[in-house]
């Protein structure tokens, strides 16, 4: 093809200018051509426009009002609850000259190595020796931190050996928030032998000092415990630990628990 020139690039630009001036004028007569006039014509056609845009479905009728999906909580079983929460339990024993003897269940909790433990005979010193014994059988080094919590419970740290990366897992403290009359429970818990898991319901929620306006913060329920640990771990169905088994009085016949979020300002130090 070729090249066109400077003369030729203008004639063409003037053609197109003349044919759209051409087309304009047959689209105003069209439009003019009309006994209402040209506003009115115009208006016509806006209202038509109109009229048209509101036959179109709306975007809430193509699409549907949507729905709203209430989040759903997930129940575990008590089998479930025992598997997935029993790593985090160990057995501890005190050592005495040649003498090993079982005192307590302990609970990994918190960032600091932790472990909480259940109440402690009246003869456990802090200057002896403490061993972690976990599921898996693996014995650990205790250092004897703080006694005297809620309960008798007491703290001791795990001395891991440097560069340790297969930790105990550690659980959270709950609170008995949420908890109502009738309220499935499941307790975890054991015995120097192994672990012991539990089922119930929550028969009764008051106050430590049974005045009806204090804060309620003991459960009570319908399970029968055969010792003082073995269902020493309260969960919910959801997995929650919310409660720990308190030590009975001769006026108690069935298991009480106690709040766990209680503990937690005691061992703050330790999470």
């Amino acid at each position: 093809m070729e090249q066109i020139t400077k003369q030729q690039l203008i004639l063409v630009c003037l053609l197109v200018a003349i044919v759209t001036a051409v087309t304009t004028s047959v689209a105003t007569v069209s439009l003019t051509d009309n006994s209402s006039g040209p506003d009115q014509t115009i208006y016509q056609v806006i209202e038509k426009t109109i009229d048209r845009v509101a036959d179109i479905p709306t975007v809430k009728n193509i699409v549907g009002t949507p729905e709203v999906k209430t989040p759903t909580v997930t129940e575990l079983s008590p089998a479930d609850i025992a598997d997935q929460k029993s790593d985090s339990l160990v057995r501890i024993y005190e050592t005495i000259g040649e003498t090993k003897q079982f005192i307590a269940l302990g609970l990994a909790i918190g960032s600091k190595n932790a472990v909480l433990a259940s109440s402690l005979p009246e003869s456990v010193l802090p200057e002896h020796q403490f061993t972690a014994v976990t599921s898996a059988g693996k014995e650990i080094p205790l250092k004897f931190e703080k006694s005297g919590l809620s309960n008798n419970f007491a703290v001791f740290t795990l001395q891991y050996a440097q560069g340790e990366k297969n930790k105990i897992p550690t659980l959270v403290l709950k609170s008995i928030t949420g908890i109502k009359l009738g309220s499935n429970i499941v307790a975890l818990g054991g015995k120097e032998s192994g672990d012991v898991v539990s089922t119930g319901i929550v028969t009764e929620i008051k106050s430590a000092d049974e005045n009806a306006s204090s804060t309620k913060n003991i459960l009570v329920t319908d399970m029968i415990l055969t010792t003082p640990i073995s269902g020493w771990l309260l969960f919910d169905t959801g997995g929650n630990l919310i409660a720990f088994e308190k030590k009975a009085s001769e006026t108690e016949s069935s298991p009480v628990f106690v709040n766990a979020k209680l503990l937690v300002d005691e061992v703050k130090d330790y999470l």
